[in-house]
């Protein structure tokens, strides 16, 4: 009887094996293989991530530049326009005990907001993103310059307040006095001073000398010298962590240093233009390889009232521009193009 059981047994395990390997009856098949974003959950590694755009050094357009290419106030995006007269709202312009016509001479942008020193009233004005005036800072004296950084405005006076920066609080209203620490700024005046809001801090340059806030106590530390060598043509700029970046700002053309990171540096420049008698002034972005990444111009042709500091750099890098004409103040953001091109004598390299 056993046997008979173990038989019946063994003819039903080969059935079973014959059918399972009948021809039509396939495996079922594999499953996808997991997506990136399983696979990163089941090994616990990160997928590896580009790494970002660098901000690519532009080529000039084919064919005949376009007209008005690269001049700051025509070939940019319109911030503000403020109308020139007595009013509340309206910049002053002026006439100099010598004859000379005046107006602003420095402005700022910050936070969405445009500052402007009206020379003629002694005043600063604040816009807001509409045109409207937020506020009137009304001043003791004639400014040379100013800046505004973390909610304050920098002021740099003219004699008999050249002794220090001043400090104005747009929360509180109140104004306080920084000085230089002792010692720092012996045999200077302020006339030529640069206002550079940097990414790190806030720094004032003197010529080759740059001065540091210290927040804590108040006062503007000299800490190094940023020495710039002439060649020629080209301007190299010594910073003081060593690295050195010379950059090819044409002939008859000086440079100044507005503001600079790890990776760019931005100069005004100033060129005699032959034939024409005339300074036309340039905003120029460098890399740290010295290749230009864009400039603009000013339309000095346009301009009814030299402004002093008509550019305006923000912490991140931001530039903006001012042209003071008959009817008023306008301000923009510059299209940095990739070419000096002269606003009298075409295209130049």
């Amino acid at each position: 009887m056993k046997k008979t059981v173990t038989i019946v047994l063994t003819l039903l395990m080969l059935l079973s094996i014959a059918a399972c390997s009948k021809p039509g009856k396939e495996a079922s098949a594999p499953t996808a293989e997991p997506t990136a974003l399983n696979k990163t959950a089941k090994t616990g590694t990160a997928a590896p991530t580009a790494e970002p755009a660098k901000e690519p050094v532009p080529t000039l357009p084919a064919g005949e530049l376009p007209e008005n290419y690269g001049v700051a106030v025509l070939d940019g995006e319109r911030v503000l326009f403020v109308s020139a007269g007595d009013g509340p709202r309206e910049i002053g312009y002026g006439m100099e005990d010598g004859g000379e016509l005046t107006g602003p001479t420095a402005f700022a942008v910050s936070g969405g907001k445009v500052f402007i020193f009206d020379y003629v009233n002694y005043r600063i004005l604040i816009y807001d993103r509409y045109g409207s005036v937020e506020k009137s800072v009304d001043l003791r004296a004639c400014v040379h310059n100013f800046c505004v950084y973390e909610n304050r405005i920098y002021i740099a006076f003219d004699e008999p307040m050249n002794d220090a920066i001043y400090a104005y609080d747009l929360s509180t209203g109140e104004t306080e006095r920084l000085p230089f620490a002792e010692g720092a700024n012996e045999g200077n005046d302020l006339v030529g001073i640069t206002f550079r809001t940097l990414e790190d801090g806030l720094e004032i340059a003197l010529g080759d000398k740059c001065f540091r806030l210290n927040a804590q106590k108040n006062e503007f530390l000299y800490k190094y010298e940023i020495n710039k060598v002439n060649r020629g043509p080209q301007d190299t700029y010594k910073f003081p962590d060593g690295r050195e970046v010379t950059v090819d700002i044409g002939a008859n053309t000086r440079s100044w240093l507005l503001w600079y990171s790890d990776e760019y540096l931005v100069l005004e420049c100033v060129k005699h233009v032959n034939g024409h008698s005339v300074y036309e002034r340039s905003v120029r972005k460098y890399n740290m390889k010295g290749e230009l990444v864009g400039c603009s111009v000013e339309a000095s042709e346009l301009a009814y009232v030299t402004c002093g500091y008509w550019i305006g750099v923000t912490p991140e890098g931001e530039i903006y521009t001012i042209l003071l004409d008959e009817a008023g103040a306008h301000v923009t953001k510059p299209n940095l193009r990739p070419a000096y091109r002269s606003y009298y004598d075409g295209a130049e390299g």
